[in-house]
């Protein structure tokens, strides 16, 4: 019996709902609820799964644990693993922090009693960042280096305010990734939540870059010389350990050039993990099977008929109710026009889908695009009037593997559910506006 069927069993069992009704109510035979309950038979899908959850009216921590348990079950921990992190990793991009830090915020030290002060804390290590936070940086001679593991560190929210308070400085980060060319699935996991992870500082200046290097990222805590992480800016050089609870902070300039030095070499064998483009040009992509992740429909945004495109349930009611706004009838006429176009695409090629508003938290800032055939990922900032494009491989063959994965999933609405929510909206954009014609 597995862990998912014992879950379900006891869910099944606390309901006070018995197994006939629970499959009546689902449109299920009961034998296959039967089997399914003891283990002897899989669910056939995961929105079979999702019926049978909302029968039991779960709450959001025994669905959560009855999820993990079916996905462990079916596609092994791994993959359910880095499914998460990819969807974490595109929540990255369209949801922003609030929980900045002070950096203003005046501690019990204005300046360092000694040349080279020992840091025997985590609160000591905040206080020393905060006192060198509090320096005038130059723009014209002033630059900030990181050798952080973004996965591993506290202190990403007190760098993140500090180059908000600083956007123009240029901003240099070294990263440890695990190999590449590793065919375990956990090494994915691992780099996509370090790039999760900086997603808000590539966000917040223009001049923050990111390098990665591969080794395991274990490993580089385990042996690297002195102290593995450090923090230098302007003047100030700021070392630490793994536990960021002991280290040492320093103007000693030999110093500083020597872990200056160490910076330089590491960089020097690391390559870009992203870059920064103008907003893509989609004409020349058009032969090119891509993968649209995006809020709602956008008016002149060209397509190509081999585009799988992911919309929000959320953006489909927003696009229809923006013509609300706009008293020109061509416009109302053109939205009209291109909701029914959607759907007839949704039901001849099935390349249409529709998010169900859980789990990708989207917005109207930006559109995430991802190419097949050249696997690249860009993230398009459409107010900025950039992009940003990712290209490390580990991250983009696990986004390729999620996105195939995506379209028959939970996530998404099923065909019949997707004609049928379209179906229901066009009708209402119908009534709203006076329009004549069939949905």
């Amino acid at each position: 019996m597995s862990r998912f069927s014992e879950l379900l069993s006891f869910h099944i069992q606390n309901s006070g709902k018995n197994k006939v009704q629970i499959a009546e109510a689902i449109g299920m035979p009961r034998t296959n609820l039967q089997k399914i309950s003891t283990g002897s038979r899989r669910p056939q899908d995961e929105q079979t799964v999702e019926k049978i959850m909302n029968e039991l009216i779960l709450s959001v921590k025994d669905r959560e644990e009855l999820w993990e348990a079916y996905f462990n079950d079916t596609i092994g921990s791994n993959v359910y693993g880095e499914y998460r992190e990819c969807m974490k990793l595109l929540n990255a991009f369209f949801v922003k922090s609030s929980s900045l830090v002070n950096i203003s915020e005046t501690t019990m030290l204005k300046t360092f009693p000694k040349e080279i002060m020992k840091l025997q804390s985590h609160v000591e290590l905040i206080q020393a960042l905060q006192i060198v936070f509090q320096q005038d940086l130059c723009i014209e001679k002033d630059k900030i280096y990181l050798l952080l593991q973004p996965d591993k560190s506290s202190l990403l929210h007190q760098i993140l305010s500090l180059i908000r308070k600083y956007p123009n400085i240029p901003i240099e980060h070294v990263i440890c990734f695990d190999h590449q060319n590793e065919v375990k699935m956990g090494y994915a996991q691992k780099n996509l939540k370090k790039m999760r992870n900086i997603i808000e500082l590539m966000l917040a200046s223009t001049m923050y870059q990111a390098y990665c290097y591969y080794d395991h990222s274990d490993v580089h805590f385990g042996i690297a010389s002195l102290f593995p992480n450090m923090i230098m800016i302007g003047e100030y050089l700021v070392c630490f350990d793994e536990t960021e609870s002991n280290g040492f902070v320093t103007k000693n300039k030999d110093l500083y050039d020597m872990y200056h030095e160490k910076f330089l070499h590491i960089k020097n064998y690391a390559s870009h993990l992203f870059d920064r483009n103008q907003l893509l040009d989609t004409e020349s992509f058009m032969s090119k099977q891509r993968y649209i992740i995006v809020y709602q429909p956008i008016m002149h945004m060209k397509k190509a008929h081999n585009d799988i495109i992911f919309y929000t349930k959320e953006g489909l009611v927003n696009f229809m109710n923006q013509a609300k706004y706009d008293c020109q009838e061509d416009d109302t006429l053109r939205r009209y026009t291109m909701l029914k176009q959607l759907k007839d695409q949704m039901m001849i090629y099935g390349n249409i889908h529709v998010l169900k508003d859980m789990n990708l938290m989207l917005n109207e800032d930006g559109i995430f695009v991802f190419e097949a055939s050249h696997q690249y990922a860009l993230y398009q900032l459409k107010e900025e009037g950039y992009s940003i494009k990712l290209k490390e491989q580990s991250i983009l063959n696990a986004m390729y593997r999620f996105l195939c994965y995506l379209p028959n999933s939970v996530i998404c609405l099923s065909k019949e559910e997707s004609r049928e929510y379209m179906e229901a909206l066009l009708q209402q954009y119908q009534l709203q506006h006076n329009i004549e014609g069939s949905s």
